[in-house]
């Protein structure tokens, strides 16, 4: 099952609880800005059952994983928009 989101703070926790980041997909905002959206990937019932906790506000990390997978995003983030600001300057977009 995957699930896409453009929260840098849940697709951390659900790469900190073992699903697997399949893809960072740009995103060209109406005002002109770049948003970046997370597609995760996990076995149905334990994604489900960590999305559940995460809306809750129940989510519990380990928090030295989190920061790591926090910061693991986080580039992705960064080298996403760069990337998609250099293809811009190119006039490729």
């Amino acid at each position: 099952m995957e699930v896409r989101t453009s929260d840098l703070y849940e697709a951390a926790y659900y790469l900190e609880r073992g699903c697997r980041l399949e893809a960072v997909e740009s995103v060209r905002l109406e005002n002109g800005k770049i948003d970046c959206v997370f597609v995760i990937w996990g076995e149905e019932e334990p994604l489900v059952f960590l999305m559940a906790r995460y809306s809750r506000g129940q989510a519990e990390v380990n928090l030295l994983a989190f920061r790591n997978a926090y910061n693991q995003v986080n580039g992705y983030v960064h080298q996403s928009k760069r990337s998609q600001r250099m293809a811009s300057k190119r006039g490729e977009l």
